[in-house]
């Protein structure tokens, strides 16, 4: 019969707790099934392929010494060493699996990735001056700005207040860099907390690009997006 884990660990006691394979308090023992963190996940020995190789099997280096000649291992040494391995393998994935739905697991400041925006009502065809201010719901550390312009010299950038700081440092800009199609948007954007605001302020030329036509009620939007803390938590 093909000898198990916890037999196996008997025999050499010491070199299983050496391995980490011999159970600890707090932690899921080999072989049984997983708790938290790792969500109840389990998998077979086949899961892995190894060379079976000290070093393969034992990546940490365990073994001290003899991780660099196998020659010196017993047959029960180098089962523990590989079990060792799968172990450590199950561990990650179990992990790996959690965080895909779980990436703040363990994290005591929960970070999400949202946008955060201002509007304008403007009607096509006549000019108008631009300004917008508010604050987001949550901590945000903008790493994009996008704007609605469809086109260039349709409005401009006069002035980008985040978080009390200036990101516009000189005179007018086209509001087109801003826009989702521009590859010139490399801007340094400061955290803006919830207690300070975001506000811009520029104009609206008066431009009339196809589709749009004169007469019409259009929203120009200022959108900021980048890592958060989640809404309603840490």
């Amino acid at each position: 019969m093909r000898p198990s884990t916890p037999s196996l660990a008997m025999r050499r006691p010491g070199l299983a707790a050496l391995l980490g394979v011999l159970p600890s308090a707090g932690e899921p023992h080999f072989g049984g099934d997983y708790g938290e963190p790792f969500g109840g996940f389990s998998f077979g020995a086949e899961d892995v392929l190894t060379s079976q190789g000290v070093r393969e099997a034992d990546p940490l280096g365990t073994l001290g010494a003899l991780h660099a000649d196998r020659s010196m291992l017993t047959a029960d040494q180098a089962r523990l060493a590989h079990m060792a391995y799968l172990e450590e393998e199950r561990r990650r994935r179990a992990i790996a699996h959690m965080m895909e739905l779980d990436p703040n697991h363990g994290q005591s400041l929960k970070l999400g990735h949202y946008s955060f925006g201002l509007s304008i009502a403007i009607t096509i065809g006549i000019a108008a001056s631009l300004y917008a201010s508010d604050s987001p719901s949550t901590t945000i550390r903008t790493k994009n700005v996008v704007m609605n312009a469809p086109c260039v010299g349709f409005a401009s950038v006069s002035n980008l207040l985040i978080a009390n700081v200036a990101v516009t440092v000189g005179g007018q800009e086209d509001a087109y860099a801003y826009s989702a199609g521009s590859f010139s948007n490399h801007v340094d954007y400061p955290t803006l907390p919830p207690s300070q605001k975001a506000t811009f302020s520029g104009g609206y030329s008066g431009l009339a690009p196809a589709p749009l036509f004169a007469g019409m009620s259009m929203a120009f939007s200022v959108r900021l997006s980048g890592k958060s803390t989640i809404a309603g938590g840490a």
